[in-house]
């Protein structure tokens, strides 16, 4: 006996926004703004990625609300995160030079990092909080996976975020494979 509600599948990032029952049965399908990753927030709402903002639906899948980027970084859709005080966490990438050559045999003097941002916002341009990843994890402590002697390099990569209890933040870093949790005053790393 499944239990009730039902399921929100993304296939292959396509146009639509489809509901499917416990059996499998579709039941409702309405077509979405941007096509792309969709992820179902902790308010209830559900997040569209669009490249220069999230666009956001209600339970009738209505489109109410765009959440702006209020930077110049590119969005990463890996994860989008609602907080319990009523702001956004949004995940960025910023490319940044920075020489490789005294940490890695081989490593370019000129090398571009992705560096993975958080931003809290309120989705209408302001800033509340921010935490970038270069600034707190050591470039060298990679997995074997990643080349550091490459022109272009994905060092961190982070892949979700959750909002604890405390109002801290669990990151997964998949090119670090580990999970660490930010103790957001003051912007440091607790493990």
């Amino acid at each position: 006996n499944p239990s009730p509600g039902y399921y929100f599948i993304e296939i292959n990032e396509q146009t639509d926004l489809q509901l499917f029952d416990n059996y499998g049965k579709y039941v409702f399908e309405k077509e979405s703004k941007s096509g792309k990753r969709k992820k179902l927030l902790e308010n209830g709402l559900l997040a569209e990625f669009a490249f220069t903002k999230y666009y956001l639906y209600n339970q009738d899948f209505e489109l109410i609300d765009s959440i702006v980027n209020p930077t110049n970084y590119m969005i990463d859709m890996h994860d989008i995160v609602a907080l319990r005080n009523g702001h956004y966490l949004m995940l960025l990438n910023n490319n940044v030079t920075m020489d490789l050559s005294s940490i890695v045999e081989g490593g370019k003097e000129d090398a571009t990092i992705i560096d993975n941002i958080l931003v809290e916002t309120d989705g209408k341009g302001n800033i509340f909080w921010s935490w970038s990843a270069k600034d707190h994890l050591q470039i060298s402590d990679v997995t074997s996976a990643v080349d550091l002697t490459m022109n272009l390099i994905d060092p961190f990569h982070i892949n979700s975020i959750f909002e604890d209890s405390d109002g801290n933040l669990l990151i997964s870093i998949r090119h670090y494979d580990e999970i660490s949790l930010i103790n957001k005053q003051p912007k440091a790393l607790t493990w």
